[in-house]
């Protein structure tokens, strides 16, 4: 009897140890993914210069709100029963708007406009399962884009365009849907390295951005 108790023992612990590493590996492989959502970003300019001489002008810099198209291609494998590490690389080919930077005290339309595009990342991505279907995750990684910049009054002499490039940050979670197809949503913040843009006219500026999408979508495991 006590021979067959250490027996079913061995096989409970066996079963339940399985079942719970196939909860993580339930999210193994590569996958591609789209999603659609809202992204905020303030821009501002710094630094203003023109022929060499500060011009010492503040700039208001005012949050922006845009859509994202969030298009990816990740891997993910098990660590163990629920943790989970991954990298994804993900692009926007949506041009979003950042903002109008306009010279405090100056008259209306005398600023510049921003938009980003391009906008790139690539993540490590950790997870933890909670169920077979169920998965949660964190991003931390580098993300890039090209910042343009236009008068507001159709003129030249405004800031060209520069590369952005800086972290990212984000939070969100997976949900199988049904055999290789799943759906998600997800948090992101991002915050560029300051970036200095030169234009037409001599004149130069120190650029700086930050915002967050937040984005849902589906996507297949293969």
């Amino acid at each position: 009897m006590k021979k067959l108790s250490i027996i079913f023992s061995v096989l409970l612990s066996s079963i339940l140890g399985s079942q719970a590493f196939a909860q993580a590996s339930n999210f193994e492989g590569f996958e591609v993914h789209g999603g659609i959502g809202y992204q905020s970003t303030t821009a501002s300019l710094t630094n203003l210069t023109k022929a060499g001489v500060s011009q010492n002008q503040p700039f208001s810099s005012n949050a922006a709100s845009a859509a994202v198209l969030n298009l990816g291609l990740g891997y993910t494998a098990a660590l163990n029963n629920n943790f989970t590490i991954g990298g994804v690389f993900e692009y926007n080919p949506v041009k979003d708007k950042t903002g109008n930077l306009d010279p405090i005290g100056q008259p209306a339309n005398s600023g510049a406009t921003t938009k980003l595009q391009n906008q790139m990342s690539i993540a490590i991505v950790p997870g933890y399962a909670f169920t077979n279907d169920t998965l949660a995750f964190a991003k931390l990684g580098y993300s890039a884009s090209t910042q343009t910049f236009a008068n507001e009054d159709g003129t030249a002499g405004s800031p060209g365009n520069t590369n952005l490039h800086g972290m990212l940050l984000g939070i969100g979670a997976k949900q199988n849907i049904m055999s290789n197809v799943f759906g998600y949503g997800e948090i992101n913040y991002f915050k560029n390295s300051d970036a200095g843009v030169t234009g037409t006219g001599n004149i130069a500026a120190t650029s700086q951005t930050h915002g967050y999408n937040l984005v849902f979508g589906a996507g297949y495991k293969f």
